[in-house]
């Protein structure tokens, strides 16, 4: 079982336990020299100011601040949802394979807006002929 100590016993076996040694060192020296070299180097440096940049190092900083900011920023996303007839549906495989056989993996999103930049680029008579040659469809949900 366990042995009880009495208050005797703990007070001689804690005298045993060494104490670590002061530093012989006083305190008052190392202090003396952390303030000259201190003050050494306070001189040093007030007496050496740096250069001045000059206006096109900091025009091309500020500069490279932009378009990190540019960079950093994403694009939102905004989620939408379409009603194809079946017909104008298949174009998407028919394109897809297109694609593929070229050595391009397109999705039906990329080729829904590499449709919106072809008709972006074309001349308002063009896009006119284009949008009306397109079947008009009834707005809202299927009946069940």
């Amino acid at each position: 079982m366990l042995e009880k100590k009495t208050k005797s016993e703990k007070l001689s076996s804690e005298a045993n336990v060494k104490k670590p040694v002061a530093s012989k060192v006083r305190a008052g020296v190392v202090a003396k020299r952390v303030t000259k070299t201190r003050k050494a180097t306070l001189s040093e440096a007030v007496s050496q100011t740096p250069p001045k940049p000059s206006a096109a190092a900091i025009k091309a900083k500020t500069q490279a601040q932009v378009d990190k900011a540019k960079k950093d920023r994403k694009t939102k996303l905004i989620r939408d949802s379409f009603k194809f007839p079946e017909q104008e549906y298949r174009a998407f495989d028919s394109l897809k394979s297109r694609c593929l056989a070229k050595g391009y993996a397109a999705k039906k999103s990329e080729l829904v807006r590499a449709g919106l930049l072809a008709l972006a680029s074309m001349s308002d008579e063009d896009l006119l002929k284009s949008v009306s040659a397109v079947e008009k469809l009834k707005t809202g949900r299927p009946a069940s």
